[in-house]
């Protein structure tokens, strides 16, 4: 609650003391002085404290008061939103895309560290760096306002980043898939976009969040399409594929796979 009675939320994060504290230590705040034409939690007040080998920031934002568009990052179902929804998610992507920043959310390193579970010999060349969000998906936007929470982590990203980790959210959701990929068509069909769908499906690889979901076997058939699409070679990817029509046949497979064991 701030000065005047207002709700708010308060994060609070810890890091080594002699460490870089990275993107994601004053992300929210920067976001909230920088970004003001956005709808987003805006950061009343911030604290910085040292104890001991820690050192520990916490941010006063306000709430939000909307539900999520849904309770996991990937979608379940389909959501009933607006076309004013859309207008607003589509103007806070395009005035992103204007913001000059310096901090970086994904560099060409980690790009391609993710990339390269899936084809190691990928040329990952990106054309355009832009601002994102960087970790825009369904559990990060409201309805029917359309809020955008968590900024921790925006800044540069391949041009195309956010759609890319909108759509590969959107897969277990055919319709809202279809919406996500008619709005944002270019940026998804562009190297820089694929390039970002495949570091978005090693991610969510990553974090678990396709173990048992839904959109499992959509985010891998997805991931051949795009590998297809790139040129990459089909012996990189013919696990995947196999893995894919195992899991498709109801067979045992070979698991749902963890970063190290696909080709």
């Amino acid at each position: 609650m701030d000065d005047d009675g207002h709700d708010g939320w308060l994060r609070l994060v810890g890091e080594p003391v002699n460490g870089e504290v990275g993107v994601f230590w004053d992300g929210n705040a920067t976001a909230s002085q920088q970004l003001g034409g956005l709808r987003l939690p805006r950061v009343w007040r911030s604290w910085e404290h040292a104890e001991s080998d820690l050192r520990f920031r916490a941010d006063l934002m306000s709430h939000v008061d909307e539900p999520t568009c849904s309770r996991t990052a990937a979608l379940t179902a389909v959501p009933a939103l607006s076309e004013m929804w859309w207008m607003r998610l589509g103007g806070t992507l395009s005035f992103l895309t204007e913001v000059e920043t310096d901090r970086v959310a994904v560099d060409n390193e980690r790009l391609a560290s993710r990339i390269q579970i899936w084809d190691e010999a990928l040329p990952v060349d990106v054309h355009q760096w832009v601002p994102a969000h960087a970790d825009l998906h369904w559990a990060q936007l409201t309805s029917p306002g359309c809020w955008v929470l968590d900024w921790e982590g925006w800044g540069l990203a391949p041009a195309g980043f956010d759609a890319a980790s909108l759509y590969l959210h959107s897969l277990a959701a055919p319709p809202v898939a279809r919406l996500v990929r008619a709005r944002y068509l270019a940026e998804l069909d562009s190297r820089d976009g694929m390039l970002s769908q495949l570091y978005i499906a090693g991610r969510m690889l990553d974090r678990g969040d396709l173990d048992g979901h839904p959109a499992e076997s959509a985010v891998y058939a997805h991931v051949g399409t795009v590998l297809r699409a790139l040129g990459a070679e089909p012996g990189s990817y013919r696990h995947l594929l196999r893995l894919v029509n195992d899991r498709r046949a109801g067979g045992a497979g070979t698991g749902p796979g963890r970063p190290g064991t696909l080709g």
